[in-house]
């Protein structure tokens, strides 16, 4: 009955913006470890989920968004979370779910998406580094900046409206061990405000070193795109990374490289050696070079 149906979803007024390249493209071509599914034998099942809609992707797109989560139901118990986005045809997003659970037939199948377990930055653990919430509250600051740009047209660059990472991997075959979060990384940059084309204000040339520049990763040493953007990375593999401003100086920019707030970053990185081993001679796992692991790493 209508009670029932109720009890299971409510749908929430409001819209929020999510980035189209952090949900865009993964929900056209979902990993099954992002996906959570919870299946409803009957119309007296309790999945305990409140949604919303969201709109998503480029063109944008209606999805059911879970606001809150009963702890002491079933879609809670299989780890679905806030945040996470209902998969499937529902044309007019929660309404529709109100509709199918209403009307069957049963048994239903739903399937939450988990944004932030789509990309490239996963812990060690196998779990993101940021919540499936934490992925649609930076996609939707990304996305107002998309929508500002297109309203105002601006000369900086707006393409994209997530971390978007284009890699070229090393020319050898073999990757022994791959960058992960503590990690030390000696690292060639490049760093250009908006663009390819935009103004250097950042190198490891201009360090004037004659060094690769060295940090640990995950560890805030570097503007979070960066830190986000360089995960599971083999020596000798090129990445270029657009940034959004979320994801760098923020709203107030940078007065040490007199960057202005809101703007996208654009960052070139070779890496040269991963803790100390370089391209040349990464064919060892880690358990072969640390003598049965890397710890806490």
């Amino acid at each position: 009955n209508r009670r029932n149906v109720l009890n299971f979803v409510v749908p929430a007024t409001g819209m929020l913006l999510v980035s189209p390249s952090i949900a865009g493209a993964s929900i056209a071509n979902p990993e099954p470890r992002a996906i959570t599914t919870v299946i409803l034998d009957s119309s007296k099942a309790r999945a305990g989920v409140e949604l919303y809609d969201v709109t998503i992707g480029t063109p944008p797109k209606s999805y059911p968004a879970v606001r809150s989560v009963n702890p002491a139901a079933t879609a809670f118990a299989s780890g679905v979370q806030p945040g996470m986005i209902l998969l499937g045809n529902y044309p007019d997003g929660s309404k529709s779910v109100v509709a199918r659970l209403r009307d069957g037939p049963y048994p239903i199948v739903l399937q939450f998406y988990n944004l932030a377990a789509g990309g490239d930055a996963i812990g060690d653990l196998g779990r993101p580094l940021v919540t499936a919430q934490d992925a649609l509250t930076m996609a939707q600051q990304a996305s107002k900046e998309a929508a500002v740009a297109a309203a105002n047209e601006p000369q900086l660059s707006t393409k994209g409206t997530g971390l978007v990472i284009k890699k070229t991997p090393p020319l050898g075959d073999k990757c022994g061990i791959k960058s992960r979060r503590g990690d030390v990384l000696e690292i060639n940059y490049e760093a250009r405000v908006a663009s390819p084309g935009g103004p250097i204000y950042d190198s490891s040339e201009q360090r004037g070193t004659g060094q690769p520049y060295q940090f640990v990763l995950g560890n805030g040493d570097v503007i979070k795109g960066v830190d986000l953007g360089l995960f599971d990375m083999c020596p000798g593999e090129v990445r270029e990374l657009d940034i959004p401003s979320v994801l760098g100086y923020g709203r107030k920019g940078s007065n040490l490289f007199d960057i202005p707030g809101d703007v996208r970053l654009w960052w070139k990185v070779e890496l040269v050696r991963l803790n100390f081993v370089g391209e040349e001679s990464n064919v060892k796992t880690r358990e072969e070079l640390y003598d049965g692991g890397s710890g806490d790493q």
